[in-house]
């Protein structure tokens, strides 16, 4: 059985580092976007072999509730599940996620062992 693809949309590279290694010493195969376009083109290449998508909220090119809505709106991404990964935890920030469909929210910095519980309580 092949490792589980984890999508990662973040432009810190610090943050994206972290998340990356977390998961890659797990088992996870981890795809990397800094930019909500660039992780919405690969969503769309690649979307059949994602089991998740892990998204910071402020990106440079786009909003990530933007972000979230595209993925949910799109026949072939709907189901994949996404997991906001944020310095932001004002309840609003957190109430617009959910709204807009994410399936979690995980407030950084990251504890590691709640992430990786997190993410596997998803994929």
């Amino acid at each position: 059985m092949s490792a589980k693809k984890i999508l990662i949309i973040e432009d810190n590279p610090a943050n994206l580092k972290l998340a990356s290694d977390i998961l890659t010493a797990e088992g996870y195969e981890v795809l990397k976007a800094t930019e909500g376009m660039a992780g919405l083109e690969i969503l769309k290449q690649r979307h059949d072999q994602i089991s998740l998508v892990l998204l910071d909220l402020k990106l440079p090119d786009m909003d990530g509730i933007e972000i979230i809505k595209k993925i949910k709106a799109g026949p072939d991404t709907r189901k994949i599940p996404v997991i906001v990964v944020s310095a932001h935890a004002m309840e609003s920030d957190i109430k617009s996620s959910k709204e807009a469909g994410c399936a979690d929210y995980i407030t950084k910095p990251i504890n590691i062992k709640g992430f990786l519980d997190r993410v596997s309580s998803v994929v």
